[in-house]
């Protein structure tokens, strides 16, 4: 099976082709870190996969793409290239969201310790909003509210900030003052 995903709903640029054949499996992948340009360099980079994993578009068993969430023109170009593609090679079309498959991600690359319990995912929305998405700890989306007494989640590590890019020490000193300050609550969640 021949399988070519798309994803283009947050800050990347991304395809892939799995192949799989008989026992052997093979990936081939390209992503590009990018705020805008999707649609430029979306099907050069589809182009480059085919033809790095030695095949045709008309060998395609599935296309798959990311639903989002994500910035609304992102989704719709991974969307529209997917649907595109499935129709001229006659191929299955899949959709999945960037949440899920990001979880299912951290889980198959060990970035989430089997420690039993759901987790979180989390990406910023803009606006002081996050796309928020719970998960049990096989990597199935939760749909009910988690209770802290009852399912405890996994806590990560927290990265490492870069340095704030300063250019006088008198704006650096306001600026570590606001990121010190204690940040306040600004909503009752269901588990506090």
């Amino acid at each position: 099976m021949d399988i070519l995903a798309l994803d283009t709903s947050q800050g990347a640029c991304s395809a892939a082709i799995l192949r799989a054949e008989g026992p052997s499996v093979r990936l081939f992948a390209r992503t590009l870190r990018m705020a805008r340009g999707h649609a430029e360099a979306l099907m050069p980079m589809v182009a480059e996969v085919v033809a790095e994993a030695g095949m045709d578009f008309a060998a395609l068993d599935l296309v798959a793409a990311t639903l989002g969430p994500g910035s609304f023109t992102g989704v719709r170009i991974a969307i529209a290239a997917a649907r595109a593609l499935a129709l001229a090679t006659g191929a299955k079309l899949w959709g999945t969201d960037s949440l899920t498959v990001m979880a299912r991600g951290a889980l198959d690359s060990g970035g989430i310790e089997a420690c039993g319990r759901p987790f979180a995912v989390a990406v910023d929305a803009r606006r002081s909003m996050l796309y928020l998405g719970l998960f049990d700890a096989k990597g199935r989306r939760l749909m009910a509210a988690l209770s802290r007494r009852n399912f405890p989640i996994c806590s990560l590590p927290q990265p490492r900030s870069p340095p704030l890019p300063m250019k006088r020490a008198r704006r650096s000193r306001r600026c570590v003052r606001s990121i010190s300050a204690p940040p306040t609550p600004s909503r009752n969640w269901p588990w506090d």
